[in-house]
Formats: C-alpha cells, sequence, structure tokens
C-alpha cells in the first residue's frame, strides 16, 4: 500500500494570480469515510492507493503537461484552480467541448454532473490523450471525486491522478 501526501497549506496560500477569497488555512480535523481514497491529518490530505493488486499494465505511459502541478477545490464557490510548479494558478477548464454535463460548474462529493465534468476536466488537464480522459472518467468520478468532502479544500496532484490512472486498461473500443 502506497501512501501519497499532499499538503494543503501550498495550495491554500493566497496569491495574487489567484483570483476571488484564499483557501482557509485552518481547518477541523475530520475522521475518514470508509470508503474514502483518502484521510486528513491536520492541514494533509493523504491519498492511499492499494499497491498490493496486481496493477495493469497500460500501453502507453500516461504523460502529463506539468507533473508538478495540482488541482485545488475551494468548497466556498467550487472553484477549482491548476497550480503549477511555479505557484501560478489558473481556472481549471471544464472541457466542455468533450462532454457537456455541467455547463454551470464543477462539483464534488456526491456522484452527479458537477463531479462528473470535473473529473473529465482533471484527467484532460493530466493526460496528453483527450480519448484516455473519456474513457476514464466516470470510475475516476466514482473512486476519487465522490469520496471528497464538499465543505473542505482540497488538493490532488497530477501525481496522483496519473498513480490513480496506471492502475486502469483502456475499455475504449476504438483502439
Amino acid at each position: 500500500m502506497a501512501i501519497i501526501s499532499s499538503g494543503i497549506a501550498p495550495c491554500c496560500a493566497a496569491s495574487s494570480s489567484m483570483a476571488g477569497p484564499a483557501f482557509p488555512t485552518t481547518r477541523r480535523t475530520s475522521s475518514c469515510r470508509a470508503l474514502a481514497p483518502y484521510h486528513v491529518d491536520g492541514d494533509t490530505v493523504v491519498f492511499t492507493i492499494d499497491d498490493s493488486a496486481p496493477a495493469t499494465p497500460v500501453a502507453e505511459r500516461p504523460s502529463s503537461i506539468d507533473h508538478g502541478s495540482a488541482c485545488c477545490g475551494d468548497p466556498e464557490d467550487f472553484r477549482v484552480q491548476v497550480l503549477d510548479q511555479t505557484g501560478a494558478a489558473h481556472a481549471l477548464d471544464p472541457r466542455l467541448d468533450l462532454r457537456n454535463h455541467s455547463p454551470t460548474g464543477f462539483a464534488w462529493g456526491y456522484s452527479g454532473s458537477g463531479p462528473a465534468q470535473l473529473a473529465l476536466a482533471i484527467l484532460c488537464h493530466a493526460l496528453d490523450s483527450d480519448e484516455r480522459a473519456l474513457d476514464l472518467y466516470q470510475a475516476f468520478k466514482d473512486a476519487m471525486i465522490l469520496p471528497l468532502d464538499r465543505q473542505r479544500p482540497w488538493r490532488l496532484t497530477t501525481h496522483d491522478v496519473l498513480k490513480w490512472v496506471r492502475k486502469y486498461p483502456s475499455t475504449s473500443t476504438t483502439d
């Protein structure tokens, strides 16, 4: 079992390039949901990915535009920012050109149209393949977006996304 620690603080720091309010820097500790792939430890979200199951080989290693980037969600307005390695922030592209589940925005913490749009957008950001993102986004929504607490800021690194992607074979029939 691998533990991937993703500190929230860098995502929460105020930046002149981030629009709107900064993420709060203090939060109450909550217990982990039984099926959640992460738990909160103080100001750190720890993603737990089970490495004991054999990973399905992926024909091509998933690649990313920026392996050091992170998507950060703000529960105040369900805004999602992408922070690159330099700390610059910009809004996550919802990729409505691929699927238009939720033209009004992102959401998380339940299984619906807003979380589906978020899952697709995060996978498109992390992968060089829109087709692969379309192939996986519903499973990614169920595994990684649904368990997120709607009341807490969160941070999901590209590394975390790619680690999850490597465990899933392509189900596309257009290969």
